[in-house]
């Protein structure tokens, strides 16, 4: 396995983080590149487990480099525009066979852009966390590939260009919705 790269991401499990990295010396040990990625809250926090700057300097010793801990970081490894991102997710929840709808509209002076896909509903109560670092609705998405990072992500990239995004789920549909400004 030698020459193969590796984003190894550590994400608040601290009961498992001395397992984990048994699996991560091992790894490295058998040629592998690390790239360690940990939640912000992984990273800053102090548990009964251990004290965060002794896992991050554990892991970077591991790996000989220093750990990803914030969006920017990760942004490279990961989708790099905002229909990839949206397109991405909706393609991983949607019913089987199901088609994918995308518009473009102008709304005044914004573009309105939405993706919606048919499939199994978000909870409302869920709706208002969906663009946060490393969330995960729950272990029946989870099954999925990804890290909780692209929503969050494609937040960012919204709100550079001083837009919103929204997201709605009923019994049949889940939508994400981008307003963006127009340039005139």
């Amino acid at each position: 396995m030698n020459g193969k790269k590796l984003g190894f991401a550590l994400c608040g499990s601290f009961c498992t983080l001395e397992r984990t990295l048994k699996t991560m010396a091992e790894l490295a040990a058998a040629g592998w590149e690390i790239q360690p990625i940990m939640s912000p809250f992984t990273y800053e926090t102090d548990t009964r487990f251990g004290a965060a700057e002794q896992w991050r300097d554990r892991v970077e010793g591991l790996c000989g480099r220093p750990i990803w801990h914030t969006v920017p970081q990760v942004e490279p490894i990961g989708p790099r525009k905002l229909l990839d991102i949206l397109l991405d997710n909706a393609v991983k929840y949607a019913a089987a066979n199901a088609p994918i709808r995308l518009t473009l509209n102008a709304s005044g002076k914004n573009a309105v852009l939405a993706v919606e896909n048919p499939g199994e509903p978000i909870p409302a109560d869920k709706l208002p966390h969906l663009f946060e670092r490393f969330y995960r609705v729950d272990d029946a998405r989870s099954g999925t590939d990804g890290f909780g990072l692209g929503l969050s992500i494609a937040q960012q990239i919204v709100q550079r260009h001083r837009g919103t995004i929204a997201a709605a789920s009923d019994h049949s549909v889940t939508r994400f919705t981008v307003t963006l400004p127009l340039r005139h």
